[in-house]
């Protein structure tokens, strides 16, 4: 008689929630190549989402332990999670994303598991209280998962990480389905579109920060621009393409200077960059920070870069409760500078 095999090993992967989204979806497509000793399953903390949604109709082990309810990680809601992994066997957690590494490493380490931080961002993008927390949840981590070899690189230089304890795992492509179809007439007929018609398609998650949109008015732009005839537009003549180049400025200073160093006014520069949404460039780990600007804009801007001034950045905490006034008056400045 053969022996009975041991039950599989349940290994969580831990979301907030589950849109549509390339961690979730990394996730869900792992888990069914996982060895035959593991079971995935997927946890959310606030709600299902889409693809959770989708996902436990088709029957996967999709968990809704609603312990993140507010906008608040807290204490209670982190020994509630730990409960849940020690009552439902959970070997080993996984993590991939800012609020589920601060759940999963915490609650792994109260139930006595190994948990796993998958890293799939560079270091730079992380403003210092997030880097701090993830820095935490580093240090908490059984084990480290990076994306390619620059982040490990970074995960070393910007957080000590030892090399040890960082694994390399490159995002695959599922080929069995991401392949150039045989009959692409009949995968026009399955999606409803004429063989003529022009089929872009836009990867990532369905978020205005992954320009989607953009994506789709830049191809039909280029499409009618190609084809002027075609759309009623002949005899109307193009302006000239415009020409970017990028040069580095030292990073969070205001865009006032550079606008002043360049020639031109704020708003300009703002048009330039979309992306910068606050007064100043973002914070890095290198101290620079790249501005794409037109030619003429960015030699005027490079000759007079020694001129803008270097302007000092405190990273001070205001307390709960506490008023400008008298966070400006305990932290030595004035109420004009904080706001």
């Amino acid at each position: 008689m053969e022996a009975a095999r041991p039950a599989a090993r349940r290994i969580a992967f831990v979301f907030t929630s589950m849109p549509v989204g390339g961690a979730e979806d990394f996730a869900l497509g792992a888990g069914p190549h996982l060895a035959l000793d593991f079971e995935a399953h997927y946890v959310c903390l606030r709600e299902l989402g889409r693809l959770g949604e989708e996902a436990r109709k088709e029957g996967r082990p999709v968990h809704l332990v609603p312990v993140f309810s507010s906008r608040w990680i807290t204490p209670w809601a982190i020994r509630r999670f730990a409960a849940w992994l020690r009552r439902e066997n959970i070997a080993a957690v996984h993590s991939q994303t800012h609020h589920a590494h601060v759940f999963a490493t915490k609650a792994a380490k109260l139930a006595g598991i190994p948990s796993v931080v998958h890293q799939q961002k560079t270091l730079e993008e992380l403003p210092p209280r997030r880097r701090r927390i993830f820095r935490a949840c580093v240090d908490r981590a059984s084990h480290v998962v990076a994306l390619s070899e620059q982040t490990a690189r970074d995960l070393g230089e910007a957080l000590a990480v030892p090399a040890g304890k960082i694994s390399v795992v490159t995002n695959g492509i599922e080929r069995s389905i991401f392949c150039p179809p045989s009959d692409r007439s009949a995968l026009r007929r399955q999606l409803g579109l004429p063989d003529g018609v022009l089929l872009a398609a836009s990867v990532g998650r369905l978020h205005h920060h992954k320009s989607h949109e953009t994506t789709i008015e830049a191809v039909a732009l280029a499409l009618v621009a190609q084809n002027p005839a075609a759309f009623g537009l002949e005899g109307v003549v193009a302006r000239p393409t415009v020409r970017w180049v990028t040069i580095d400025v030292p990073a969070g200073e205001p865009l006032r200077r550079f606008a002043q160093a360049a020639g031109i006014d704020v708003a300009e520069l703002r048009q330039m960059n979309p992306h910068l949404l606050l007064a100043r460039t973002p914070t890095s780990e290198s101290g620079r920070w790249p501005l794409t600007l037109t030619p003429d804009v960015a030699a005027k801007l490079d000759q007079r870069l020694g001129e803008v001034a270097t302007e000092a950045v405190r990273d001070d905490r205001i307390w709960f409760g506490e008023s400008v006034d008298e966070a400006a008056q305990r932290l030595g400045t004035t109420a004009s500078v904080l706001r």
